[in-house]
């Protein structure tokens, strides 16, 4: 998968806060409320379904790409568990401040669409 656009980066580099994880650290849980946005900084965050330790895998996400911008648009709950794969650190945002962002400028609402249709594809492509 490619790495988030450069206005994304930006705005998390602008607004986030840092946090690190290490590995098997869960950083949500299937069900949990949409809180946050993270872009991963260092290392990969695996998605699975269910269980974050046992569910089905799902998606790794690496560095440069967003986590849980999918929940954080539409403010339901979490439909995936997200944890660390070895040791990473990630920006993270409030849901809200994500949304207003988004709000105020066309070309990362681009961005995040382009996001979305990778993590889509990436997720119902056969390997």
């Amino acid at each position: 998968m490619n790495a988030v656009p450069d206005p994304l980066e930006q705005l998390f580099d602008d607004h986030g806060s840092r946090r690190k994880l290490g590995d098997g650290d869960v950083l949500y849980s299937k069900g949990s409320s949409p809180d946050e946005v993270y872009y991963v900084r260092e290392g990969r965050i695996a998605l699975r379904a269910g269980d974050p330790e046992h569910g089905p895998h799902i998606a790794d996400k690496q560095t440069g790409e967003l986590v849980g911008e999918s929940a954080a648009l539409d403010g339901g709950p979490r439909t995936v568990s997200a944890l660390a794969r070895g040791d990473a650190v990630v920006l993270t945002i409030e849901s809200v401040r994500f949304r207003e962002a988004l709000r105020s400028d066309p070309a990362l609402c681009y961005e995040v669409a382009i996001t979305l249709s990778r993590t889509l594809r990436a997720a119902t492509t056969p390997p």
